[in-house]
């Protein structure tokens, strides 16, 4: 996409095309302040704009290795979560959501993010880097603000858990009050705070 900064490349698979061209209009009206290694939030990722020759490429996180410090020109996880929160989002007719960035923090039972069967709970973040997920088993009762016991609980990064159960990354965007109940790779189940 041709910009007042210049020509802006961005790269994923085809089907996330309509995606692609979200994003590229957003950096695009950000052009006057583009600068080799800007940062810009999308939903759950951060793109990271490089100049490169005579184009401004953007790049996602690398989540096939080092999210934090490595860099990836191919964005189609960083699309492909996009989207398929957003379709969440629409189902559960939420306007506000809630996305938590991909170094925010699951509190998960240990146990849980391999098991064929297990719940997300949305709680209000209690700080920064706190997403206010916890990944839980659905027949234990459990307080997930008091997870204190290391010998149960466990702390994964968002991007760490969408690796292990990119299944789960569809309902992250939602807000407090919700939970969702999977069965393998299945939602069986989402309650919102109107239904509880």
């Amino acid at each position: 996409m041709e910009s007042p900064a210049g020509t802006i490349v961005l790269c994923c698979h085809y089907g996330l095309a309509s995606h692609a061209d979200f994003v590229l209009r957003i950096v695009a009206r950000l052009a006057d302040r583009l600068a080799d290694g800007f940062r810009v939030q999308f939903g759950w990722s951060l793109l990271t704009v490089r100049r490169e020759g005579g184009e401004w490429v953007i790049y996602e996180p690398d989540f096939g290795g080092d999210p934090i410090a490595g860099l990836r020109r191919d964005t189609t996880l960083t699309l492909r979560v996009q989207a398929e929160m957003n379709a969440m989002l629409a189902r559960c007719k939420v306007d506000t959501p809630d996305y938590p960035l991909y170094t925010d923090t699951v509190v998960t039972r240990k146990g849980a993010l391999r098991a064929p069967r297990a719940y997300l709970l949305r709680s209000p973040r209690t700080g920064a880097n706190d997403s206010g997920w916890f990944l839980g088993l659905p027949d234990e009762e459990v307080d997930p603000g008091v997870v204190d016991d290391v010998d149960r609980y466990e702390v994964v990064a968002v991007c760490g858990l969408v690796a292990v159960r990119p299944e789960f990354a569809k309902v992250l965007a939602l807000p407090a009050g919700y939970v969702a109940v999977f069965r393998g790779r299945d939602v069986e189940a989402i309650e919102g705070p109107e239904d509880r």
